[in-house]
């Protein structure tokens, strides 16, 4: 044993990097150096259950994403930046939209990110530490931000129908982000190349017609929850993996026959024409 730690409740997750631990309960989150396990900072949170929260993977650009209790102003995203610590939440306040991106390097707020309308649900930052994948409780809709500079690069329907989101992941290079749900689908998003300072302008990938989560009835336009106004809908293939949880069901990823225009992925088990997409894995 190298040291035991106490905490007055419980511990609901540990984040780590090779430099940073990160330990957090209920309604604090406390950080600390890994090399001498000195106890580096304690930020106070509003409830937090869940343990939402995310840690950047790379020690050199170490940033903690987790939910804000306190909406940011809508004039300014970086208000915060000039406090090392926001305020600490009442009883009365509740989790909003946003989401505070702290350096754990200099123990400052880096930036706070309006995501949101709804409470925070997931949060995901990739490899490098510059990009954060945020979704709300409802998990209608998928945003990919720039960090510390807030910027939303990326905006992806998941599905019309709320959902809990279990899972958001990016792989090694960041090309790709998996999504999955409470609705037994794994959604795969694809990422352009990253251009520095630009705003991504390519269209917004959604669940395609036979998806399990367009499968509702269509929704008047007052019936869109406020995540889905601001979504220019795409109506195309989209990466896709659907687990029916049917016995001997085996999930198989169909690809187009060379083809530079494809940039997604879908998936069709159990399906005699699957071959003429292409190969099948």
């Amino acid at each position: 044993m190298i040291c035991e730690l106490l905490f007055p409740s419980s511990i609901l997750a540990v984040k780590l990097n090779r430099k940073t631990l990160v330990i957090v309960l209920e309604a604090e989150i406390y950080i600390y150096d890994i090399s001498n396990m000195r106890l580096l900072h304690v930020i106070e949170t509003t409830k937090n259950p869940d343990a939402i929260c995310a840690l950047s993977p790379s020690a050199d650009s170490s940033y903690l994403a987790y939910p804000s209790s306190v909406p940011s102003p809508s004039s300014s995203l970086a208000t915060a930046s000039t406090s090392s610590q926001p305020p600490p939440p009442t009883i009365q306040q509740q989790q909003s939209g946003d989401v505070i991106v702290f350096s754990t390097r200099s123990l400052t707020v880096a930036n706070v990110i309006q995501a949101h309308k709804s409470p925070i649900s997931f949060l995901s930052i990739n490899s490098t530490g510059t990009l954060l994948a945020t979704a709300s409780d409802k998990g209608t809709v998928i945003r990919v931000w720039s960090i510390p500079g807030a910027e939303k690069l990326y905006q992806f329907r998941r599905g019309t129908r709320e959902a809990r989101i279990y899972s958001i992941s990016f792989n090694l290079v960041s090309t790709l982000l998996a999504v999955s749900s409470a609705h037994d689908t794994v959604h795969i998003f694809k990422l352009g190349p990253q251009k520095g300072g630009s705003k991504s302008t390519a269209p917004q990938p959604s669940s395609p017609p036979e998806s399990v989560d367009s499968k509702d009835s269509v929704k008047s336009t007052e019936e869109v929850n406020a995540d889905d106004k601001e979504l220019d809908p795409f109506r195309g293939w989209l990466p896709t993996q659907h687990f029916d949880g049917d016995v001997g069901t085996v999930p198989r990823l169909c690809f187009p026959p060379s083809s530079n225009e494809w940039s997604a992925v879908h998936c069709c088990p159990k399906r005699d024409d699957a071959s003429s997409y292409g190969g099948i894995i």
